[in-house]
């Protein structure tokens, strides 16, 4: 494909709005295989047909994004997510040199504290992190008791936060 062209690229940024599965597939294997990318913005919004498990999937190509520094990830309206994300959370802390981490999971309606456990166990690792945003609305399993503990445990080692998580 293009993109397995592009193997040496440092910064990447790639929006989707109800797209197909097979199109998240390809694009987040080839993703897997950049070994240099420092940079990913990757917005999937809206794409409720998607399933928990195929979100699995996909988010374990991110676990070989060693080198990244900045992600900014958005899953606006993808309403299966629920282990998912726990996937996701076990990818970013694989990438060790991360220093800015956006992640926008409004209206995601299964995501779970477990997630939010598993954030807060990995966070320790990310010793280069300093820039947190985080978007958790209408996320209706995570109590505002969950993020506050995240919230304290991220100003304790002084992070930047912007959070949101309105009900």
């Amino acid at each position: 494909s293009a993109l397995e062209k592009l193997q040496g690229l440092r910064s990447l940024g790639l929006s989707f709005s109800q797209t197909s599965l097979s199109d998240i597939f390809l694009v987040s294997g080839t993703i897997g295989k950049m070994n240099n990318l420092e940079t990913l913005q990757f917005h999937a919004m809206n794409c409720g047909s998607i399933s928990d498990a195929a979100f699995k999937r996909v988010f374990e190509h991110f676990s070989k994004l060693k080198n990244m520094k900045s992600i900014d990830l958005n899953f606006l309206g993808c309403s299966r997510i629920d282990t998912g994300f726990e996937k996701l959370i076990e990818s970013l802390g694989k990438m060790k040199f991360l220093e800015i981490l956006k992640l926008n999971f409004a209206n995601c309606e299964e995501i779970r504290e477990a997630g939010i456990d598993y954030l807060l166990e990995i966070l320790p690792g990310l010793k280069y992190l300093r820039s947190i945003a985080l978007e958790f609305s209408y996320c209706q399993h995570v109590s505002m008791q969950k993020l506050d503990e995240l919230k304290a445990n991220i100003d304790q080692r002084h992070i930047e936060l912007h959070m949101n998580n309105s009900r």
